[in-house]
């Protein structure tokens, strides 16, 4: 499949998506050590964590609140809830 999509072209470079998949798991494994640590999660927190991970911040244009929270969120849940 790598190798098709490599060869026909995409509207995203192969590397980015990987990127911002490696992101979202990265800010979702910051937050769950949060969730096994009983410290609160504010938006704060949240905010902090993905402009570290995503190299910006939602104002520059390199993450979106609508899109990347929710991922993150489903993401974080899934993992808190296989920890236990």
């Amino acid at each position: 499949m790598v190798s098709l999509i490599a060869t026909q072209g995409t509207l995203f470079d192969l590397e980015t998506v990987l990127d911002y998949g490696q992101s979202i798991l990265n800010v979702a494994q910051e937050l769950t050590k949060s969730l096994i640590e009983q410290r609160t999660i504010s938006t704060r927190t949240i905010q902090a964590q993905m402009n570290r991970y995503f190299l910006g911040t939602a104002a520059s244009g390199a993450w979106q609140w609508r899109k990347y929270y929710y991922i993150c969120v489903k993401k974080v849940t899934s993992l808190y809830w296989s920890r236990r």
